[in-house]
């Protein structure tokens, strides 16, 4: 039977914890109890809720967990879960197994604790199992495992019903349909706490935390249309109890938990299809990752060299504990090779039927004993196997091969774990499993079923999803071409290919795959891909307490290395840096990032102090005036000084400005909090308040909307061709600084078009929480400044009249990270390039010269959650995600060093030089620039989009087909060379409309353009 979907084992079945598991290590109890209904004969359950009643009806004897169903049957399944964990683990892990004597029978009918309907998965349906737990459970008389030494947290507690399991999916075949049968899960004690509060039972002196929901059997009754008779589906309990117990020990499903289909095959007990296996009879061992996460095997991490590295694998089920071979990609990212070996000489089985355990040995050429039938199986109950793996897809091909397993390879994403542990979806989505198998047959078809008749099914895995030398799979196309996909190697252009799940480079290659044994042999290579070359992981935060606390920071450059800063921004904040001879740590100071001169010093400030650290690790303790400063800005240590320290401080006499000259302190008020400061390409000081912003020793000021001072914001200025211009961002606007001092404010409003959300009609754009971090830089060679910001999923870029820039925004794969955007020039076209580091532990760059293209390689995975702003120096790319794990590449790409906000000194200021203009131009409104969007207009909305190359007044006329006048729009001023937007309020009938745009400028000249607008009502 193909079938790999079984429902309802979500929802309370959800592991706790994050991130890793405790290794389940030691000695575990399992408590079981027998518990049956009151009588029923509805039609809507198998059997009549008793273990005395009938359960098949006459006629039919299930040779697969016969019956009767006694004390004698339950302590065989025990026996197998005995034996499976002490196995599979290595013995690392061991259980001893307590059935309770008595069956005790509970108030309600099946039925009555069955969740069902299309809300089966409810709390509200959910908690009639809970019930079930809770009050069989307070019937059942623990005193005969008095003095047992059971522990509270590693006893499981199982309860064998009196039904069949409703754990395979019914529609669709000639299965009975019993919709109130109950389904097999593990209730976790959060899970009962939560579905049936109250106080949990004890039984043998430990309270009742858990449940494990078994049924008697998953074997079902059918009926044969063909032969019009009845007949047995038959599945065996065991694999259902290993997965459970195994969701006891805080391994999560790895089946798709959201439509019951097989994520990752028969390869891992966890997944449907390991669990029946052989029909239930055994599963196979777990994968490299659940045996990983268990600590049942040791994991060994490949060292990346370009001449590559042999290792060998021990097969899965060898008493050799390193089994597990671990590639990385990046701290959260990385390959995981095991091998899984089925044995030439087949499986030996231990089998109770009829009162007498024996042993059954099957050879691996069986036709009637295979992981495709268990025809020739004799009857009984399965209490022990040898090897396990013998249930993995194998046996021999047509010409009598064996096919006996091979190296199988993992790709587990922990940032993906992260996000979808607690609910039990690690595997739900199959375009980004959390733990993905990577097919060596290069169909990647597990979780996808055909729906065919014919031909082999190998969406449910097959032989050929082993990596091993000479593996035969090939596809054969329409016309009768075979193509062979198999390369005995797994890389960047192999399919499947060994790329990170973001799409970027992983660097890695895994080749040389030996063949299937007791032992394997790979070779594991680190390569280039396109333009980059990983130098791996640098370093990593050297203590834990640090780690856990870090939230946002950068990586500042020293003269002799990478040092790195981390500044949580929040309350009392602990600072780490990195010397060339060791680590130190700050705590207790303000939330704000320290500075860097270039000459080996690092300026930070707690509440009454400026520290002053050297490369030597030497420090200087500047005592600051009274009274103490409460708040502060980054540091800024003025260009071409190296002396001078500027901080903007507020403390309890108000906003002032700090300045240390090496020797003493000064204080001079300000009128307003200071939120940041920046220093021109004259040495002159900018000071960002709340409200204004002015260029010290000029007559530049600007007063916009009001900001939080306090929140830490990042602007960042320039000065062009047209003069200053700078951005300032806070979470719901953007405040655009203008030459002649005027200020631009975007964020109000945001149109449908260029993938941004819907309009709401107030005018102008609505941000999705923009980071407080901008960038500025010449985006289209105009020798004028451009915005760069990002929200949570989108990076936006603007020209300083607010239209936005062409190609933006781009839309990410995750939120921008605790660092801004970074914008830096390619060296052999000019053409800008943005970097940025996000909120997914990846780092992605956008090539803007070719319609905002990704650049090759990216995103680079860089580690877990939070990505801080990336550095470049010379082909040297760094960063560090949340972990505190510093990562480098060589980066072969033609790019100018850049550092952003966290350059030396913090200037946040950029220079452009001046750009002459083209050459032979004759219009005025340029031709690629008159147009609007979006067209159609379907929500009421568009903007008028246009480029004049003069300074001119702008004026839009629009009509009807007949001529009629609908709507007259004025632009006074628009300059030459920036994009201008329009908005029109679309309140018209739908039709087709022509927008005259008429330009006059103030050489005197006009020119006109129509456009064509269609509206969609």
């Amino acid at each position: 039977m193909r079938q790999a979907a079984f429902a309802d084992r979500g929802g309370p079945a959800t592991p706790s914890g994050s991130g890793t598991a405790a290794p389940a290590l030691g000695r575990f109890d399992v408590v079981a109890l027998r518990v049956e209904f009151q009588p029923d004969t509805t039609r809507f359950t198998t059997g009549d809720g008793t273990f005395a009643g009938s359960l098949f009806g006459e006629g039919l004897e299930p040779k697969v967990d016969p019956l009767p169903h006694d004390a004698e049957y339950f302590s065989a399944h025990l026996q197998f879960l005995e034996h499976y964990v002490s196995t599979v683990s290595d013995g690392r892990a061991e259980v001893r197994t307590w059935l309770l004597p008595e069956v005790v029978r509970v108030s309600g009918r099946m039925g009555d604790y069955a969740p069902t309907g299309f809300d089966a998965d409810s709390d509200a349906e959910l908690s009639k199992l809970a019930a079930l737990a809770r009050e069989a459970w307070s019937l059942a008389d623990g005193s005969s495992l008095a003095g047992r030494g059971l522990v509270p947290g590693r006893t499981a507690f199982v309860l064998f019903h009196a039904g069949v399991g409703r754990d395979l999916e019914l529609t669709g075949t000639s299965l009975d349909k019993t919709p109130e049968d109950l389904p097999s899960l593990y209730l976790s004690g959060e899970a009962l706490d939560r579905l049936a509060p109250g106080t949990a039972p004890v039984v043998g002196g430990v309270p009742v935390a858990n449940t494990l929901v078994i049924p008697r059997t998953e074997t079902r009754r059918g009926f044969n249309f063909i032969t019009d008779e009845n007949f047995l589906a038959e599945f065996s309990i065991n694999g259902m109890l290993a997965a459970s117990f195994l969701n006891f020990l805080g391994v999560p499903d790895l089946f798709d938990t959201e439509t019951g289909q097989s994520a990752v095959g028969p390869f891992d007990v966890m997944d449907g299809l390991g669990i029946f296996a052989m029909q239930g009879l055994f599963p196979p061992e777990p994968s490299a990752w659940t045996r990983a996460w268990l600590g049942w095997a040791d994991v060994r991490t490949a060292t990346l060299a370009e001449a590559g590295t042999s290792y060998s694998i021990p097969h899965a089920g060898s008493a050799d504990p390193a089994s597990v071979l671990k590639v990385p990609i990046s701290a959260a990212e990385y390959f995981l090779v095991e091998n899984r070996y089925r044995s030439t000489s087949g499986v030996t089985l231990r089998v109770l039927k009829d009162g007498v355990e024996r042993e059954v040995s099957i050879p691996n050429d069986s036709e009637t004993f295979n992981p495709y039938t268990i025809e020739g199986f004799d009857g009984g109950v399965v209490v022990a196997a040898d090897p396990y793996d013998f249930a993995l897809p194998g046996g021999v091909d047509e010409n009598d091969t064996p096919l006996v397993g091979g190296a199988l390879v993992w790709h587990v994403d922990e940032r993906r774990l992260a996000e979808t542990l607690a609910d039990n979806r690690v595997n739900a989505d199959k375009e980004r499993r959390a733990i993905d198998l990577e097919e060596a047959d290069g169909a990647q078809d597990i979780g996808y079923p055909s729906g065919g008749f014919f031909g082999p099914s190998y969406d449910a895995g097959s032989p050929f999803d082993f990596w091993y030398e000479g593996n035969p799979v090939s596809v054969r196309t329409a016309s009768g071409q075979e193509l062979r996909l198999y390369e005995n190697r797994f890389g960047a252009d192999t399919f499947p290919a060994s790329r990170a799940n973001d799409g970027g480079a992983s660097f890695v290659e895994i080749r040389d795959f030996s063949g299937p044994g007791e032992a394997v042999t790979v070779t594991v290579t680190a390569v280039e891909q396109g333009e980059l070359k990983s130098r791996g992981l640098l370093f990593v935060l050297p203590k834990e307490d640090l780690r856990a606390r870090l939230v946002g920071g950068s990586i500042q450059l020293w003269d002799r290395g990478f040092s790195l800063f981390v500044t949580p921004l929040a309350g009392c904040s602990t600072l780490i840096y990195g010397f060339a001879n060791g680590w130190g740590a700050d705590s207790c100071l303000l939330a704000a990032e320290p500075a860097t001169d270039g000459q080996g010093r690092m300026f930070a400030l707690e509440f009454g102090t400026l520290r002053v650290h050297r490369r030597d690790n030497s420090q200087t303790l500047v005592n600051l005036p009274r009274p103490e400063v409460q708040r502060a800005t980054t540091p800024l240590v003025l260009e071409g000084d190296g002396k001078t320290v500027v901080v903007g401080v507020f403390g309890l006499q108000g906003p002032k400005l700090l300045r240390w000259n090496g020797t003493s302190v000064s204080l001079s008020s300000e009128a307003e909090p200071v939120a940041s400061l920046a220093v021109d390409q004259a040495g002159r000081l900018i000071v960002i308040g709340n409200t204004t912003a002015r260029v010290d020793g000029t007559e530049t000021v600007w007063s916009y909307p009001e900001i939080d001072a306090f929140s830490l914001p990042r602007p960042q200025f320039g000065h062009d061709t047209a003069g200053y211009f700078g951005a300032v961002a806070s979470p719901g606007a953007l405040r655009l600084l203008q030459p002649d001092g005027s200020v631009t404010v975007l964020g109000t409003d945001l149109p449908q078009s260029q993938g941004a959300a819907a309009a709401s009609g107030s005018g102008g754009l609505t941000f999705d929480g923009l980071s407080p971090a901008t960038a500025v830089g010449d985006l289209d060679g105009d020798g004028l400044l451009e915005a760069v910001v990002a929200d949570r999923n989108r990076l936006w870029a603007f020209h300083r009249t607010g239209a936005i820039v062409s190609g933006f925004p781009i839309r990410l794969n995750a939120g921008i990270g605790s660092g801004g955007p970074l914008v830096t020039r390619r060296t052999d076209s000019g053409r800008p390039v943005i970097l940025l580091g996000q909120s997914d532990g990846t780092m992605d760059a956008f090539d803007l010269g070719e319609g905002t293209r990704r650049m090759e390689g990216f995103p680079l995975s860089v580690g877990q959650g939070d990505v801080m702003t990336p550095i470049l120096v010379g082909d040297r790319l760094a960063a560090v995600d949340a972990a505190g794990a510093l990562r480098e590449w060589r980066w072969g790409a033609p790019v100018e060093s850049a550092m952003g906000l966290v350059s030396p000194g913090n200037s946040s200021f950029v220079v452009v030089d001046s750009v002459q203009p083209p050459e032979g131009v004759s219009f005025l409104l340029d031709p690629s620039e008159t147009y609007n969007w979006p067209n159609p207009v379907q929500d009421g909305r568009t903007w008028i989009r246009l480029e004049v190359t003069e300074p001119s007044d702008v004026t839009v006329t629009i009509v009807d087909l007949a001529g009629r006048r609908v709507a007259e729009l004025e632009h006074q001023g628009a300059p030459a060379g920036v994009p201008v937007e329009i908005p029109w309020q679309a309140d018209v009938e739908s039709g087709v409309y022509v927008a005259r745009v008429h330009a006059h400028a103030v050489s005197g000249r006009t020119e006109d353009r129509l456009v064509k607008i269609a509206v969609i009502r």
